[in-house]
């Protein structure tokens, strides 16, 4: 487009100067126009082309009143106008022509017009000159050459080889942003989307060091959880082989056994449960059901259990149903669990709390204890896999039942949060959340 514009600029100069020295005058248009009559001759310099031509108003005595160039004066007398025909006649390096006509206010007057006589070879040595205008071009196509050097130097080369440097040292393993890189705003748009590229990829190795963090810790627990139920069973199982046990502690050694097998069997078990729920293809058995009335029917086969353990119970449920969408069989699970846990890490005569709400078209169930609590350290943490209520990991837990607890009731379209703040007179609270 640049290259475009500085031809047809250098063509149109050329043109203006081939027209001032070849083009005519337009004398007929110039007749025409009422200016003449009216006297205003100013007005009729635009019809006269170059410096060589020219016209000059002769009053009826050939006394010039008006010339359109101070070089072109002419002083005749009669006789001499007269003598100027209507047409062609010459004149030394001249074409001069002759019109009568009668102004505004019908005085004769006359109009002289000169026009330069070119001979062929005048003619081509103007034409030639004109031709040096072209040269215009090379010096013109020269600083618009380093016009868009410098300019593609400054917005494109330097930009992209500050890319390529950031994408290099990407590559590399370091992490780094361009920020403002300059250039062309496709350029600098290519570098925003580096820096949301660079900020996606820093997140994603954090979140690949927490889960390689995470499986270690995984495998660690799990081995732990086995290796110590195992070494029992073995340990027990090879002194009763051996004969290193006296008859009257076999009995004992085998109640040990059973214990760890159970021990054993449960951890298995849990493990299988929470891969199940983990898995993409399973689903839930969803029902209408009054929660109300499950809880009730949930909490009487629970209550000799909580009972004989030396726990109490207060319940809080409202007697109008609060219908939802559930499967009782894994809710059964979750409460299960958050009793299991209130039973396990307690003291005797802790009082356990379960209270139904409903609000905002959602309904809460809340299973709370006046307990020991969870330690602090352990609450940002307690629904991932293998947190147990204390470090010795010797009360029995798996560490699965809050995780497969919140699977389930995610699976539910609901959500389970320890708050923050109990209720007065309760130390830990579980919320469960469901669409009512």
């Amino acid at each position: 487009m640049t290259l475009f514009l500085i031809t047809g600029s250098v063509f149109l100069v050329w043109n203006t100067r081939v027209n001032q020295i070849v083009q005519p005058a337009d004398w007929s248009l110039l007749l025409q126009d009422s200016h003449l009559k009216d006297g205003h001759y100013d007005q009729l310099k635009k019809y006269i082309y170059g410096e060589s031509c020219a016209f000059a108003i002769l009053d009826e005595n050939a006394k010039t009143v008006y010339s359109s160039s101070p070089a072109y004066v002419p002083v005749m007398t009669g006789e001499e106008l007269q003598a100027v025909g209507d047409f062609y006649t010459s004149e030394v390096s001249a074409d001069v022509y002759k019109c009568s006509f009668k102004n505004s206010e019908n005085r004769s007057m006359t109009i002289l017009m000169k026009e330069p006589v070119l001979s062929a070879e005048e003619y081509y040595r103007a034409y030639q000159t004109s031709l040096w205008l072209w040269l215009l071009f090379l010096p013109l196509y020269v600083l618009d050459t380093g016009f868009f050097i410098f300019i593609l130097n400054r917005k494109i080369r330097i930009p992209l080889e500050k890319l390529n440097k950031a994408v290099r040292l990407q590559a590399e393993g370091s992490s780094v942003r361009v920020g403002n890189c300059g250039g062309t705003r496709e350029i600098r748009r290519i570098g925003e989307s580096f820096d949301t590229l660079t900020d996606r990829l820093e997140e994603s190795e954090k979140e690949r060091r927490l889960m390689d963090e995470s499986r270690q810790e995984l495998i660690a627990d799990i081995s732990h959880d086995l290796k110590t139920p195992i070494t029992v069973i073995s340990g027990y199982a090879g002194a009763v082989c051996d004969g290193k046990v006296p008859p009257e502690e076999v009995e004992r050694y085998l109640a040990a056994i059973r214990e760890k097998a159970e021990t054993l069997t449960k951890l298995i078990n849990a493990f299988h449960e929470y891969s199940k729920i983990e898995h993409p293809d399973f689903v839930l058995e969803m029902e209408k059901q009054d929660l109300c009335e499950y809880s009730r029917e949930y909490l009487v086969k629970k209550y000799d259990e909580i009972d004989l353990a030396g726990f109490s119970l207060q319940v809080s449920i409202p007697e109008e149903p609060i219908y939802c969408q559930i499967d009782g069989l894994q809710l059964q699970r979750v409460l299960d669990n958050l009793l299991s846990i209130s039973l396990r890490y307690n003291r005797l005569g802790t009082i356990l709390f379960f209270d139904i709400e409903k609000g905002d078209g959602k309904a809460y169930i809340r299973i709370a204890d006046n307990g020991r609590g969870i330690p602090k350290e352990r609450v940002k943490r307690i629904f991932e896999p293998f947190v147990v209520g204390n470090e010795a990991r010797s009360s029995g837990g798996s560490g699965l039942g809050l995780s497969i607890a919140k699977r389930i009731m995610e699976l539910h379209g609901g959500d389970i949060v320890l708050a923050e703040k109990p209720r007065t007179g309760r130390t830990s609270e579980f919320i469960l959340t469901f669409s009512a």
